[in-house]
């Protein structure tokens, strides 16, 4: 079997699919300094045959029909035309081969009126709490991280130097500029944003042979509190394609 990793980053989805098949693991990413930094971690994985290649998604240099199993974690939302991608995929598997799509944003959640405005709720609920909690113990107000601060006072400094950009991009800008797709990368919910299975199921043809989604309150842990948690719970079982998130597993069609 040949296993094709698509964003593969620092080699999590590798690592972690090595335990359970012997196979032939292709890992495949735009940056060429991850795959580096992959190949230094996998590099003790003795047991497990790995590759390499430096590859724009939306474009894998792989002959048709050549792979069986195709992975993609939280990747595809990254991506300016993931439809291209979806056809390469289609274009690549083997007859009966299966791609699994992991850990995306779910554009049903934000049409739900039912889930958006319970977002928004818990959201102002957490925030009074919040807020009130750092009253009490007199500390002062979150602020972002110094390393994230440091990481997009290096990514501005990147696009300067090489002529992209002229002006410092905002967080928020840049966040945009990475999650594509993402409903909340300007950091205010946009509906328009997010990825649908029907979008998906028309590319590629494939057939749907699972699909879950999940945080069904958007980016809050239902795990801080008991009422969090039954929310959660219950908007899983009423409205259940409607979560935050999907993972889905699609295989080729004749």
């Amino acid at each position: 079997i040949k296993v094709l990793d698509v964003g593969t980053g620092t080699g999590f989805v590798p690592s972690i699919i090595s335990d359970y098949t012997p196979s032939l693991i292709i890992c495949s990413d735009i940056s060429k300094k991850m795959l580096e930094v992959a190949r230094g971690k996998l590099s003790s994985i003795s047991r497990q045959q790995f590759e390499s290649i430096v590859c724009d998604a939306e474009s894998l240099p792989l002959c048709e029909n050549s792979v069986d199993v195709i992975t993609i974690n939280s990747t595809l939302h990254h991506l300016p035309d993931y439809k291209r991608f979806l056809n390469e995929a289609g274009r690549i598997l083997c007859m009966s081969g299966v791609i699994f799509i992991m850990h995306e944003p779910n554009k049903a959640f934000y049409n739900s009126q039912v889930l958006s405005r319970l977002n928004r709720v818990v959201q102002l609920y957490l925030s009074f709490i919040d807020r009130a909690m750092r009253f009490v113990n007199s500390k002062r107000p979150l602020r972002p991280s110094e390393n994230k601060q440091k990481l997009f006072a290096r990514v501005n400094q990147r696009l300067i130097a090489e002529n992209i950009i002229r002006r410092k991009l905002s967080p928020n800008e840049i966040q945009v500029l990475v999650d594509i797709h993402s409903p909340t990368a300007s950091g205010i919910p946009d509906k328009t944003k997010g990825i649908t299975v029907s979008e998906i199921m028309q590319y590629g043809n494939f057939k749907l042979l699972e699909l879950q989604t999940y945080n069904f309150l958007g980016k809050i842990d239902p795990n801080r509190g008991k009422l969090l948690y039954l929310l959660n719970s219950l908007c899983s079982k009423v409205l259940r394609n409607k979560g935050y998130m999907f993972w889905m597993v699609l295989q080729k069609e004749g």
